[in-house]
């Protein structure tokens, strides 16, 4: 079993990151109309994965059964204790798409119809090839996370959304990002702070030094906050355990060094570039410290993943850099590609066809 799930997601790799590359040259020679039809085609592969894939992963049975469970009560007085205690943004939607007469597997095909477009537009907005955010993306294990990790899912993809309207000037846009991000999952605010900081600090006439001082001093103040109040409870994850994931649990076992090998070559590769350091970059370092001394905490990892997706748009941005070398390259492609078949073959956590 473990065999063929490797060869469907590597065809299923193969064939989104190759459509959506040859949509991407012909977007380039101005042929529209083909590359449209590109685009579709991963699109209904992308999307039609979610809904085909029954009740793989940690979490999706649980999903399942809080979601068949709103079909037949709708008082929010009687939610029972326990997995059903979700966010008011997810319950609202949940509510919704019943109403509309939408069943669990459509409901999956909508999440996963959202990641798609979601991830397609912030390619356009930080102005690098689809196709690179893709592979990254997916080699980095978000399509994994998106299977278990629903709420928290669409809470990242809407935080990135509302930042890029951000660096668009559209201020407003950018508070409500985080708003709609916190209401599907209280994990939010943790990004949303740091970012913030992030980018005051970008535009205050302060060195660099006490740029990341202000970042990172966030970011504890945001775990310490998050400690004192007992607000782990609250935020009620149930996604992908990033550490068991990685071999991390209980013993920094195999994926430790893979991960750490991952992270040092995405720090080397934001030195070579010599581009400005932005909210990508600030979160690549987050990620890096945040794994190589607290890989062993659950509770940390689990709340490091908006990091680790900004590490992972980071790389699509500054991959095809003519400063990176060809050898750094594939070095990286490599260590993914190995991590991301890793991640298939042992099930870890369960992520991919659930808990045995």
């Amino acid at each position: 079993m473990e065999f063929a799930y490797v060869g469907y997601y590597s065809l299923f790799v193969f064939f989104i990151y190759a459509f959506i590359r040859h949509a991407d040259g012909l977007r380039k020679r101005k042929r529209a109309f083909e590359s449209k039809v590109f685009y579709f085609l991963a699109f209904l592969i992308y999307a039609f994965d979610s809904y085909f894939r029954g009740d793989r992963g940690t979490d999706t049975l649980a999903y399942r059964e809080h979601y068949e469970w709103m079909q037949g009560f709708f008082s929010v007085d009687e939610i029972p204790e326990g997995i059903y205690q979700f966010e008011a943004g997810y319950n609202f939607i949940v509510l919704l798409l019943i109403r509309l007469g939408v069943d669990f597997d459509w409901f999956k095909f909508i999440v996963g119809a959202f990641g798609y477009l979601a991830l397609s537009r912030i390619a356009d907005s930080l102005g690098v090839l689809r196709s690179s955010v893709f592979l990254f993306t997916t080699l980095s294990g978000f399509m994994f996370f998106s299977y278990n990790g629903v709420r928290q899912w669409i809470a990242l993809l809407l935080f990135y959304l509302g930042l890029y309207l951000f660096q668009r000037h559209r201020y407003a846009s950018f508070v409500g990002g985080g708003v709609l991000a916190f209401l599907f999952h209280k994990s939010a605010v943790i990004p949303v702070a740091v970012s913030m900081v992030s980018l005051l600090a970008e535009r205050l006439p302060v060195s660099r030094a006490i740029s990341l001082f202000l970042i990172f001093g966030t970011l504890f103040a945001s775990f310490a906050a998050i400690y004192a109040l007992n607000l782990l409870s609250l935020v009620g994850y149930s996604g992908i355990e990033l550490t068991d994931a990685l071999g991390v649990s209980g013993s920094l076992g195999f994926g430790w060094p893979l991960q750490v090998a991952i992270n040092i070559l995405a720090v080397y590769i934001i030195y070579v570039t010599r581009k400005p350091i932005g909210v990508l970059e600030v979160f690549s370092f987050v990620w890096f410290f945040m794994y190589m001394f607290m890989a062993y905490n659950k509770d940390v990892m689990r709340l490091a993943v908006y990091f680790s997706f900004g590490q992972a748009l980071c790389m699509a941005t500054r991959f095809d850099d003519k400063n990176v070398l060809s050898g750094v390259r594939y070095s990286l492609l490599f260590l993914l590609a190995v991590q991301f078949v890793s991640l298939i073959y042992f099930n870890a956590g369960g992520i991919v066809s659930g808990r045995s």
